[in-house]
């Protein structure tokens, strides 16, 4: 069977950087710069706690949270080494179509 490929909904993908912009803004990337943070809408909280749950967004007491940039960065890069084959055999596909056309 075929590995899945998980799809994000472009709702999931903004809330997610609304609520990486807020951090940003603040800049709080660090326990001592911890910021009160409340989400404002479903999607905002269900990717609040997605965050949370991966350790990017960190409590320091609560109410207050701060922005794991190392723990930020590794996730991307995950993300971007697992999207890089489907990526190269989308474009090979597309190339011997290319070819086939071409004849």
């Amino acid at each position: 069977m075929a590995a899945e490929t998980k799809v994000v909904p472009i709702s999931v993908a903004r809330a997610r950087r609304r609520i990486a912009d807020h951090f940003y803004a603040l800049q709080a990337f660090e326990p001592g710069k911890a910021i009160e943070f409340a989400p404002q809408s479903p999607a905002e909280l269900r990717e609040f706690d997605r965050l949370r749950a991966d350790g990017i967004i960190r409590q320091q007491v609560p109410g207050h949270y701060w922005f794991d940039l190392d723990i930020h960065q590794a996730a991307k890069k995950r993300r971007g080494r697992r999207i890089l084959p489907i990526i190269a055999a989308a474009l090979l596909v597309l190339v011997w179509a290319w070819a086939l056309f071409y004849r």
